[in-house]
């Protein structure tokens, strides 16, 4: 990722680094910006607490994430499938809430703390579509309960014969959707993550 930035931004430095031990001294930045990559993390407080550490007195922190209804369609397919075979534990990812990324700001010390909650559905032909979408923009399973995997054969073809019946449309297009959280302000960010259009700041 950083190797193909550095193509389109040859001014700019590029680092790879932990979100929740970022390499940088405090107050470095008035400007601290993000754009899906919260929502895969563990603990939103440590990445958040960093965020806040490194912003100068007066600093900015804008992002934007995937929401808690992120692909529920998706979810519930695989967990019906999964009640078919006996099992009833979701080892799928679980989306952060409005409210528990609200509660991670205030914990690490930002004011104004408000976040904005939106819906976006796509339209796929098939389930086998889908998930290449997914793996195409590196979108994975980062739960920890799902070291065993998600798909065998025979739930996989389960899970795409529910989503189809559940969730497709006349045209047997089936419909996922994306949930995004914004903080208020970074309606910029949003239109990166979903229309590939760069904020300017």
């Amino acid at each position: 990722m950083c190797i193909t930035a550095s193509a389109h931004l040859a001014a700019a430095t590029f680092v790879t680094a932990d979100a929740e031990s970022l390499p940088f001294m405090d107050g470095a930045f008035n400007l601290v910006t993000s754009t899906s990559t919260y929502q895969w993390l563990p603990n939103l407080g440590h990445a958040f607490a960093e965020a806040r550490r490194v912003l100068a007195p007066g600093g900015t922190f804008l992002f934007a994430l995937f929401g808690e209804r992120t692909l529920f369609e998706l979810k519930d397919a695989h967990f019906l499938a999964l009640k078919r075979e006996g099992e009833v534990e979701d080892i799928t990812h679980r989306f952060f809430s409005p409210a528990r990324v609200e509660e991670a700001l205030a914990g690490a010390g930002f004011s104004l703390c408000r976040v904005e909650s939106m819906l976006e559905v796509e339209l796929h032909a098939d389930v086998t579509a889908l998930l290449k979408s997914l793996k195409k923009i590196g979108a994975g399973n980062a739960s920890p309960r799902a070291s065993a995997g998600l798909f065998g054969r025979q739930r996989m073809l389960a899970m795409m014969d529910i989503y189809r019946e559940k969730y497709g449309t006349a045209d047997a297009f089936l419909p996922p959707t994306r949930s995004f959280m914004v903080q208020d302000g970074a309606h910029e960010l949003l239109n990166w993550l979903t229309r590939g259009v760069p904020p300017v700041y």
